[in-house]
Formats: C-alpha cells, sequence, structure tokens
C-alpha cells in the first residue's frame, strides 16, 4: 500500500512511496499532526543516488515491524536533499554540532516546532560496534520524549540559538590582501605528494582548491601552486574515480590513490570538472585536459540530458550492487578486442582482481611513456590501441543494465552546468559549447525566471506543477551563468536579467546583521533557521560566487555601489579564508583576483571569436571582455574611449578607473 510519498515527483521520494512506513512529505501537514498527537518528528534526509540511504531503506524501512514501531511513536517526513537544501543545510548543521561528524541518510529527531534535538547518520539493524542499532535508537527517543520531553524541547531551542549565532559574520576592517606565501605553505602541509589532493581517505576531488591554485599560479611566481593543482588533476583522470569508459566523474574516491570511487555521478561534480578542465588547459594545453572537457561534455549530454537541461544523478549501485556498471573480471577483460599486456599493465588489471571479489576497476598504474618503452610501441600505436579497447568496453557496458537516473532538473546544478560549457568554449574556442551554453542558459531562463511574478523557483515541475523557491545557490549561479554568456554575446538582454536577479537577492536574501546573503528567501516560513552559508563544500560557496558577480556585474554598470559591497563582503571572510584555505578557497579566488587587478576590458566593434579565444586564454577567471556598443557608451568608462571613428579600441576598467585603449587583443596586459 502506498504512502504519501506516492504524489511526490522527487525519483527519492518515490523509492520510499511503498515502505509500509507512514511517510510525509516536507511540510506543515506532518508538523501540524505531530503537535495534535503529541509526538516527536522523524525527518529522514537523502537523495536518489545515495548508496547507504538504499540500504537503510532495505534494511529498516521495508521492515514490517520496525515501520510500525516508527507510526505509533513518531510522524515520519522523507526530504530528498536536493529538493530542500536549505532544510538538509539547517538540520546537517545542527547534527555537526551535536557530534561533529555527518552524511547521508541524515535522520534527525525534532520536536513539532521543527528544532531538533537528536540525530545521527546510518544506524544499522543490530548494534555494531559502538553504532546503536535503528530500532535502539527509536527506544532511547521515545523514552526521553515521554520522560524528559521538557529537557529535550530546551536542548532545542538551545541548539538553535547556537547556530544563529554561529551564522553571524563579523566584517573585518582590514584590506583585501592574501599572504600568497603563507597560503602555499599552510596548503603544503595538507597536500598529498604521492597522489594528489588534499587530507586522507576518503578523498574528494576538491575543485574548488585546484580552481584556487591555477587563479594564484596565474597571477603570482608560486611555482607550488600550479605544480599541486595539475598534479592533482591528473592523478584524478587517471584514477578510478573517473570513469575512463564512458566519461564523467564519480563522487569521491574510497581510498587515497583515487582508485575506488563512491560509484554514484553528480551533476555538480562533473561541472565543476569542467571548469577546472577548462582553466587547467588555458595554463596548460594539455591533450588530455583537452580530450576529458569533450568527454565530460558528451557523458553529460549523451546520459544526463533531458528537454534541453541537465538530470542530477547516475545512482551508485544497479541491479542491487554498488559499481557493478562499472567493474569487469578478468575474463571479461581478456575476452574484450584490443586486450593485450600493455592494456592490462596499464591499468593494473589482474587474474585475481584489482578490487574486491575478483573485479577490476581502470586505474591507472602505469605511465603511457613506460608502457610505450617497455612494450616497444609508438606513441600513436599505443593511443590506437587504448581507443580501441575502451570502445570495445564501452559497446560492452551498453548491454549492461545501468545504474538509476535521479530525474530531478534544478536550477542550481543547471546554471553551474551552464557556466561550465561557456567556460570550455572560452578555453576551446569550440562553437559548439558556446551554443550549448547559451541554449543551456535560456533554457534555465524560460523554466525557472518568472519577472512579472517577480518569482524564481529552484524546481518548477509543468508536468506536476511542482515549485519550490530559488535558495541562494540558484540565484548565484545562475547570475553567474548570465554574466558569462553577457561575456561571449555583449548582448544586453542578459544584463537586464543581471539586474533583476541581483535586485531579487537584495531584496529577498539580504540580512540587516552581516553584508553577507542569507540561503533562504526571507518569505519562506519552513526553516526554522535561514543559515548564511560561507565555506565551500560539494558546490562552490554562494556567497563568495556572489560576490564575484556583484563585482563584475558592478563593473559593466559603473555602479560603485554594487563593488563596494562585494568588497566588503570579501573583508569580511579574509581573515577565515588566510587561516582556512581549503573551506575557504572561493573567496581566496575573488582576493587574488583583486589583488592583481580584477577588471573589464571593453571594445568599441564586436568581439570575434578568435579574439575572445586569445583572450580567454589569457585572462580566465581574470578579466571579461564585451563589446560596448555607441548607445552604451560612458556605462563604464571615460572619454578616452571612442565609438563611432572606425578605429577599433580596447579599453581596460576596473571600479571607475580605465586605462588608455589599445588596439588588438595582444596588447592588453596581464
Amino acid at each position: 500500500m502506498a504512502n504519501k510519498l506516492a504524489k511526490e515527483s522527487s525519483p527519492y521520494l518515490q523509492q520510499h512511496a511503498h515502505n509500509p512506513v507512514d511517510w510525509y512529505p516536507w511540510g506543515e501537514e506532518a508538523f501540524e499532526k505531530a503537535a495534535s498527537e503529541h509526538k516527536p518528528v522523524l525527518v529522514s534526509i537523502g537523495y536518489a543516488t545515495c548508496h547507504w540511504c538504499h540500504v537503510m531503506e532495505k534494511e529498516s524501512f521495508e521492515n514490517e515491524e520496525v515501520a510500525a514501531f516508527m507510526n505509533d511513536h513518531f510522524v515520519c517526513i522523507k526530504v530528498d536533499r536536493e529538493e530542500h537544501p536549505d532544510v538538509d543545510h539547517f538540520y546537517m548543521d545542527a547534527l555537526l554540532a551535536i557530534q561533529q561528524s555527518g552524511g547521508w541518510p541524515l535522520n534527525m529527531f525534532v520536536t513539532p516546532d521543527k528544532l531538533p534535538f537528536y540525530g545521527g547518520t546510518y544506524f544499522p539493524p543490530q548494534k555494531i560496534y559502538h553504532r546503536p542499532s535503528w530500532m535502539e535508537v527509536l527506544e532511547a527517543v521515545r523514552l526521553t520524549w515521554h520522560q524528559r520531553r521538557e529537557e529535550a524541547e530546551r536542548q532545542a531551542v538551545q541548539l538553535k540559538r547556537f547556530l544563529e549565532q554561529s551564522y553571524l559574520y563579523e566584517t573585518e576592517s582590514a584590506p583585501v590582501t592574501i599572504d600568497t606565501d603563507v597560503l602555499i605553505q599552510t596548503l603544503a602541509r595538507q597536500y598529498d605528494a604521492v597522489n594528489g589532493g588534499f587530507g586522507m581517505a576518503p578523498k574528494f576531488p576538491g575543485f574548488n582548491v585546484t580552481r584556487m591554485l591555477l587563479q594564484v599560479a596565474r597571477s603570482t611566481a608560486h611555482t607550488e601552486a600550479p605544480e599541486m593543482a595539475l598534479f592533482t588533476l591528473r592523478k584524478i583522470l587517471a584514477g578510478g574515480i573517473y570513469d575512463v569508459v564512458g566519461g564523467g566523474l564519480c563522487r569521491y574516491a574510497t581510498d587515497s590513490e583515487w582508485k575506488v570511487p563512491h560509484f554514484e555521478k553528480m551533476l555538480y561534480d562533473n561541472a565543476l570538472l569542467l571548469t577546472v578542465l577548462s582553466q587547467a588547459y588555458t595554463f596548460q594545453q594539455d591533450r588530455l585536459f583537452k580530450h576529458r572537457i569533450e568527454q565530460v561534455i558528451r557523458f553529460c549530454s549523451d546520459t544526463l540530458g533531458k528537454d534541453g537541461l541537465f538530470m542530477s544523478a547516475l545512482d551508485a549501485d544497479s541491479e542491487g550492487e554498488e559499481g557493478k556498471y562499472y567493474v569487469w573480471t578478468y575474463d571479461e577483460l581478456e575476452a574484450t578486442d584490443g586486450f593485450c599486456k600493455a592494456i592490462e599493465a596499464f591499468w593494473g588489471l589482474r587474474r585475481e582482481g584489482n578490487w574486491e571479489e575478483g573485479k577490476n576497476i581502470l586505474h591507472q598504474e602505469r605511465s603511457d611513456e613506460d608502457i610505450i618503452r617497455t612494450f616497444g610501441l609508438m606513441p600513436r600505436e599505443w593511443e590506437l590501441m587504448k581507443q580501441q579497447f575502451l570502445m570495445a568496453l564501452w559497446h560492452k557496458r551498453q548491454l549492461r543494465v545501468p545504474p538509476v537516473t535521479d530525474t530531478k532538473i534544478l536550477l542550481d546544478q543547471n546554471a553551474l552546468m551552464a557556466t561550465a560549457l561557456l567556460q570550455a568554449y572560452k578555453a576551446l574556442g569550440n562553437e559548439n559549447y558556446r551554443e550549448l551554453g547559451l541554449n543551456v542558459t535560456a533554457g534555465l531562463i524560460q523554466r525557472f525566471v518568472d519577472v512579472e511574478q517577480q518569482a524564481v523557483w529552484h524546481i518548477s515541475d509543468a508536468d506536476t506543477g511542482k515549485k519550490i523557491p530559488a535558495n541562494l545557490d540558484d540565484i548565484a549561479y545562475l547570475l553567474q551563468a548570465l554574466l558569462h554568456a553577457y561575456s561571449v554575446t555583449s548582448d544586453a538582454a542578459y544584463m537586464s536579467l543581471v539586474g533583476f536577479l541581483t535586485e531579487y537577492a537584495t531584496a529577498y536574501f539580504s540580512d540587516e546583521q552581516s553584508i553577507l546573503f542569507r540561503f533562504s528567501d526571507s518569505r519562506r516560513q519552513d526553516v526554522a533557521v535561514r543559515k548564511i552559508a560561507v565555506h565551500d563544500g560539494a558546490v562552490l560557496s554562494s556567497n563568495a560566487i556572489m560576490c564575484e558577480n556583484l563585482w563584475w556585474a558592478g563593473q559593466i554598470q559603473a555602479d560603485l555601489e554594487m563593488t563596494a559591497r562585494a568588497r566588503r563582503m570579501l573583508e569580511s571572510q579574509r581573515g577565515a579564508a588566510q587561516r582556512y584555505p581549503v573551506a575557504y578557497a572561493s573567496w581566496i579566488v575573488n582576493a587574488v583576483r583583486m589583488q592583481q587587478g580584477w577588471s573589464i576590458v571593453k571594445k568599441n566593434t564586436p568581439v570575434t571569436s578568435f579574439e575572445q579565444h586569445i583572450f580567454y586564454n589569457r585572462f580566465l577567471e581574470q578579466k571579461l571582455l564585451y563589446h560596448m556598443s555607441p548607445g552604451e557608451a560612458g556605462a563604464a568608462g571615460d572619454g578616452n574611449f571612442n565609438t563611432g571613428n572606425g578605429v577599433i579600441e580596447f579599453q581596460e576598467c576596473n571600479e571607475g578607473y580605465c586605462k588608455m585603449p589599445v588596439n588588438t587583443v595582444f596588447e592588453l596586459n596581464l
């Protein structure tokens, strides 16, 4: 018998629609029921491609006895964290405050007023080591609620106050400067010089840090910055975390060598990979980066593409087994066209398997140069051998049952992808990527933005009518995409939308207590605390991206109030960024750009594709180029700029000051 999730459109909620647990979707109905029946609420948060969410469902939520206990003593809510990231943020922060570690599934016990008092992540069906069983947790919470309810509610209020205070950030008066010598020393202490990346297993790609290191490399003489960034990127691309057969990056590696992935593939991870690959290619034009840019775009378009936009993710599991779609027995590999000793040695393939249960993961163990030398091959010959083998594996994989796709189309993730596609165009000059990026941007505007109704949506599903208001990630990433679209088209319509979204963010996400933006719309009533998010996480800090957006928009429009707010936002995070560079990498990108001349360049005639390619290969992420038509003259500049005399001119401007014009893109200085 279906529960109340049966009418929901979220694939994750649909997965739980036939559980014997009487799940409610997020909304007031469940909390009103809890208040009237004097019950605590279980808020269980996950997402469709979460492996351990699937495990807990099978072990506990499909168990009739467990479900009956949950239904008798709790009001149970299921939340798709990607539908309600603000809800997820609040309860995850609460859990981290309680026990300093988090993850998904996230199971929080809360009052009918939505305030959390206890929680955890995955709980097994039987007690294991120091982790209690799910039934033990349920019984303990039931007893607490009945015997010490006032104490639980008091603790919940105290936790709320703690989180409210933790979201306030004092503005520093110090100028925006980052000591890059200290920065590199701090990162070097955390750097894995053998495998690349930062920290130990489980290992996440950390593209925010790679992006930051490449920005430092462009702006300073530090040789360690590009070495750490490019070495890490190559190690990730050589590891099992990257699907060399079909393209696309998995969520993270369970080991320090990037060999064994958690096999789910997220759109936002691949968008960030694409952005960093484009930045890396403009820094060092390695064919590997170019090939992976092409492969990632092909994977996202072919596998996640839908209605001109992109779906959210691919599951880690297929046929009930994690990674089954991606791993191989030795017999399967040996029977594949192109298999040979060189292939075997290159990817570390073994008859007994290089992973568990006799399975093999394609993880590069030797260099191309080593294989060419050892087996006496020509470079071109070796490339063709690899291509033949990978294509044969790809065809074999098409006969397998693929992982389930999370079909949600979200504004924030698609906006990240639109920016990534336009960055790929700037790096490679491929007009197809420009067209694709602009089409995605147009699709986002049509689907998620209603200027007349003054509305922006995180989810807008025409089939079901479901609409969820936008959060700051949505606004920040869409603004970023619009500014990139303007930079490759000089179409004033994009700047009109930039103006609308900037005013929208100011009106509904600003806060009197902080120069920063809140994560949730001020009109939302269903979140107990509206967070101010400053750190990078799985994606880039939306406040750091808002800082970037305000700077670019203020420069283009000669709006000094806008650039002043961007500067104050950056000042508020400068100290923390210097101390904690991994968590504040996106802020450091902005600070380094500001130190080195974070400027715009206007041209008095239409910008050619050739000029864009030359410009962005030199200045990607540092400067923005656009065509200022005669009607726009004076919006950002001075009287030295000619708009109608037939002489081609480029002029660089920064916070109202403009240099003397030059006549070619090659004359612009770093």
